[in-house]
């Protein structure tokens, strides 16, 4: 067990290291295309990726030329307003709907640095948390069901085999993954503070 424990220690460490030394934070890497994270989606609308990647598309804000720091600060203020959110305690005739669980694993997603595309699987708990919802409110609830389907639209459309791979690329310079994330991160919010009073009374 000591070994073990030894060895494990010494890997974390060596990991803690190569994160931090590594290009992980760097701006290469944040403004890359197949990075979806949080802090992506932040920084890349006002970068000019098109700088460092042939392919990329010209941003919608990038002649705006915000600094870094900045960026990190909208980056900081929007996580904690999503983690606050799910710290929020809901009202006890709530209770028997708590995605929170659902919620958290999103945030897994979003503030991962490096959070590249096949992390959303993380979603798939989200989606099985509405899925589960919807039949107990008889689908009564339309916003919660028009953000299921666009996300699960979105889901199977932003593939190569649709829109081919070049093309592909360049839309995921506008953070599609993350968006689809939002999408069931508000669906999530609305049924934990007002889901839909059908579900209460069917067990």
């Amino acid at each position: 067990i000591f070994i073990g424990f030894k060895t494990n220690f010494a890997y974390l460490k060596g990991l803690g290291q190569q994160l931090f030394h590594s290009s992980i934070l760097k701006e290469l890497t944040i403004i890359a295309h197949k990075n979806q994270s949080l802090l992506s989606f932040v920084w890349r609308p006002f970068f000019p990726c098109d700088y460092y990647f042939p392919n990329a598309p010209v941003m919608p804000f990038q002649g705006l030329q915000l600094g870094g720091r900045l960026l990190n600060l909208i980056f900081y203020a929007l996580a904690s307003l999503l983690y606050a959110l799910i710290l929020l305690p809901q009202r006890k005739n709530q209770k028997n709907h708590n995605p929170d669980f659902a919620l958290l694993f999103i945030c897994v997603i979003f503030f991962n640095l490096n959070a590249w595309v096949h992390t959303y699987i993380f979603l798939a708990m989200g989606y099985f948390v509405i899925a589960d919802y919807l039949l107990r409110c008889g689908f009564k609830d339309k916003l919660v069901l028009f953000l299921w389907l666009v996300s699960a639209s979105l889901n199977n459309l932003l593939t190569p085999s649709v829109f081919g791979k070049p093309l592909m690329d360049k839309i995921y310079y506008y953070s599609p993954f993350t968006i689809n994330g939002l999408l069931v991160f508000l669906a999530l919010v609305k049924i934990k503070f007002s889901g839909c009073q059908a579900s209460r009374n069917r067990v």
